[in-house]
């Protein structure tokens, strides 16, 4: 049995490619106590999308799977400025990043706070 192993290569020049090349190592190199370990970090991972509900339902003190990417922040679910204050903070501190005032005015839906997090993380990460 096997497992991939991902290397990156950062770019040196311009004239040499960048990016990622898989090799196989034997399992029994790693361990498997090492790679059962991997296996329960990949499947304990969430999705960005999972993590910003779970950030809103435990903030608002919501039951869990009451939201939709359609859901509406304001009116769904009622939240008045403060509440979504204490939204915006959370997932800044989850995410690591800064939502400016006149952004959050702007973001009335669960789907807006996914894309808006999504493009700003794509945007720190570049």
């Amino acid at each position: 049995m096997y497992i991939a192993i991902f290397d990156y290569y950062p770019k040196k020049s311009n004239s040499e490619n960048q990016g990622f090349i898989s090799t196989k190592k034997p399992i029994a190199k790693f361990g498997m106590h090492f790679c059962y370990q991997l296996v329960q970090k990949f499947k304990a991972m969430k999705t960005t999308e999972e993590r910003i509900e779970k950030i809103i339902t435990d903030t608002l003190g919501l039951p869990d799977n009451t939201l939709s990417l359609e859901t509406n922040l304001k009116t769904d679910l009622n939240t008045d400025s403060l509440d979504m204050v204490a939204v915006i903070v959370a997932i800044e501190k989850e995410f690591n990043i800064a939502i400016p005032d006149e952004h959050m005015e702007r973001i009335q839906t669960v789907r807006q706070v996914l894309d808006y997090v999504n493009k700003t993380s794509h945007m720190l990460n570049l």
